[in-house]
C-alpha cells in the first residue's frame, strides 16, 4: 500500500484572513475528506517549522498552518498580544474554513494555545499533541529574567535564523515590536495568559512532549499536566532541548504517528 504524503508549506499557497486589525496568514496542504489537524508554532517561528515532521509522516490527513499574529507573513495587528488573542484567531480561521473538529499540535506558544482551547466546555479540539508548553503562568517565573531580557537587537544576535526567515516573510515588518509584544504575552498572569488549572477540563486525548534539556520547562511541569488529564500520555525525550521536533526528528516522529493513528 502506497504511504501517504504530505506536501510542505510553501508561504505562497495560502491565504489570508482578516481578524481584529491582523491580516493572519494560513495554509492547508494533505488530503481533504482526511481528520483534520490544525498545527501552531511557537514564539519567533512560522508554519515552516513543521516542515520537517510533515516530510516524515505517514497518516493520512487534512492539515492547516497557521502563521500565528505577528509571525510568518501574519501581521501583528493593533492590539497587545496576548494567548487568549491567539485562541480566538484559531476560533475565527476554524469558523471561516468550516472546520468543527479537529486534532492540534501547538509548539511552545501554539501549545499553550492548545491547551487553552481543549479546555473549553464546547471544544472542538479532539486531540492534541502539546510540545515544549508552559500550562500554569507561574512556570514563566524561572525564566522571568530572559523573557524581560527579550528584545528585537537580542534575538537578532542569539537566534539570527529567526530574524531572517522574518525579514523574508512579513508583510508588515516591525522586529522589535513584535519581540516587545511575545515577551509580554510570556510573562500575562491573567486570565488572558496560560490556562493553569483549567488544564484539568481536557478530555480529548493528549499527547505531551518535552525535551530532557530544555531551559524553558521543567520535566516536573509536564508530569503535572500529564497527571491532570485522565489518559493522557507524556513523551519525555532524552538530549533534546525546547525544539524537541528539531533535535530528535525520528522520535518526535515516530511518537506524533502512532498517537495520531491510535486517536484518529
Amino acid at each position: 500500500m502506497k504511504q501517504p504524503t504530505i506536501a510542505p508549506f510553501d508561504h505562497r499557497s495560502g491565504a489570508t484572513l482578516e481578524v481584529d486589525g491582523a491580516r493572519l496568514y494560513h495554509e492547508r496542504t494533505g488530503t481533504r475528506g482526511a481528520p483534520v489537524l490544525l498545527l501552531l508554532h511557537g514564539g519567533f517561528g512560522t508554519i515552516d517549522d513543521f516542515n520537517g515532521w510533515l516530510a516524515a509522516c505517514r497518516v493520512e490527513l487534512d492539515v492547516v498552518g497557521l502563521d500565528s499574529r505577528g509571525q510568518g507573513r501574519s501581521t501583528l495587528g493593533p492590539h497587545p498580544l496576548t494567548y487568549a488573542r491567539l485562541q480566538a484567531d484559531v476560533e475565527r480561521l476554524l469558523d471561516h474554513l468550516g472546520i468543527e473538529r479537529c486534532g492540534l499540535v501547538g509548539i511552545s506558544d501554539g501549545g499553550i494555545v492548545g491547551y487553552r482551547l481543549a479546555a473549553m466546555a464546547a471544544s472542538r479540539i479532539d486531540r492534541l499533541v502539546t510540545v515544549s508548553a508552559r500550562w500554569h503562568r507561574d512556570q514563566a517565573e524561572r525564566t522571568r529574567a530572559t523573557f524581560e531580557a527579550t528584545t528585537g537587537a537580542s534575538q537578532r544576535a542569539e537566534q539570527p535564523e529567526t530574524w531572517d526567515a522574518y525579514r523574508a516573510l512579513n508583510a508588515a515588518p516591525d522586529f522589535d515590536r513584535l519581540a516587545q509584544a511575545l515577551a509580554a504575552m510570556w510573562l500575562d498572569r491573567e486570565a488572558t495568559g496560560h490556562p493553569g488549572d483549567a488544564v484539568s477540563a481536557i478530555r480529548c486525548p493528549l499527547l505531551v512532549v518535552h525535551g530532557d534539556d530544555d531551559a524553558l520547562l521543567t520535566r516536573q511541569a509536564v508530569v503535572d499536566v500529564a497527571g491532570r488529564v485522565a489518559g493522557a500520555r507524556l513523551l519525555n525525550v532524552p538530549f533534546a532541548g525546547h525544539p524537541v521536533q528539531k533535535d530528535q526528528p525520528l522520535l518526535f516522529s515516530t511518537a506524533m504517528g502512532r498517537f495520531l493513528a491510535d486517536s484518529g
